[in-house]
């Protein structure tokens, strides 16, 4: 029925998620009610793998120091098996337990990211629907990402997009939020990368490009150091970057930099650390 295997875009057959929504739903609607932020999200990943996974969801202990957060996972009213139930005390909070151990086909980036999440320190924006590749541009030019849940059972029983299942679409925005915030320097590179593009966007000088598929993953769905971004940028508008760097606030080292890009005449390290600063400081 279900797969058990490492986290994959789809984590479950289509086939099964008409019965799933119809079950998990009255759980997530009371969860709504009474839960918000990391403990409504923990709520939801926690109760799609008990059932998915009754006996083996919870998996091997991690040395990492448990956080508390949101209620005793007792209070969720799932149906805890007993392999469960013997790893756990009843006092325990779905906190404790998502900082406390692994999760069956669960990536740890989603348990850190849920943990930084309560802390505060990752500044996530909760969504019940898909936002367009523009919105996440602007939503990480501010320095924000956003994760999108559902609980509606007509969202809930088919795949995302045709790609994903609704709890591997969830943990995939988790794993994109921890990509983005987990190191300050590269989350920084990042943004001033994000607010370049939303600068040039705004000029014009993307039209070109603008409605690609490769320009929206860039920009939407691609984490990742501020170099290699732009390495991603510039072999997508090959053909137009020179007229590109025009638009572009920049100094002519930069630039001429940037012209290097992705050719034998870019110099290690010194190209790599001049646009890095450049992207930091924007």
């Amino acid at each position: 029925m279900y797969r058990s295997q490492g986290y994959k875009k789809k984590m479950v057959d289509e086939k099964w998620l008409i019965e799933e929504a119809r079950f998990l739903r009255p759980y997530f609607e009371r969860f709504e009610n009474q839960l918000s932020g990391a403990d409504l999200l923990a709520a939801i990943i926690i109760a799609y793998l008990n059932y998915r996974y009754p006996k083996n969801w919870l998996q091997s202990q991690q040395q990492s120091p448990s956080i508390s957060f949101g209620p005793p996972l007792k209070d969720l009213g799932l149906k805890l098996s007993p392999n469960i139930l013997k790893r756990i005390s009843p006092q325990d909070s779905i906190g404790s337990v998502i900082s406390s151990f692994t999760f069956m086909a669960t990536p740890l980036a989603v348990n850190h990211a849920l943990q930084k999440y309560a802390l505060k320190q990752y500044p996530l924006i909760l969504m019940k629907n898909i936002p367009s590749p523009k919105e996440v541009l602007l939503q990480q030019a501010q320095g924000k990402r956003c994760v999108t849940y559902f609980t509606n059972e007509g969202q809930m029983n088919h795949l995302v997009l045709g790609e994903r299942d609704p709890l591997s679409f969830l943990m995939h925005d988790l794993i994109h939020a921890d990509h983005f915030f987990h190191e300050s320097n590269i989350k920084q590179g990042q943004i001033g990368f994000y607010r370049q593009v939303l600068n040039l966007l705004e000029k014009g000088s993307l039209n070109s490009v603008y409605q690609e598929d490769r320009f929206e993953y860039l920009i939407s769905d691609m984490n990742a150091y501020c170099v290699h971004l732009w390495k991603g940028l510039k072999s997508i508008a090959l053909e137009h970057f020179d007229d590109i760097l025009d638009y572009l606030e920049a100094d002519l080292e930069t630039k001429d930099v940037l012209r290097r890009l992705n050719t034998p005449a870019f110099q290690e390290p010194e190209d790599t650390l001049r646009l890095e600063k450049w992207c930091v400081h924007y």
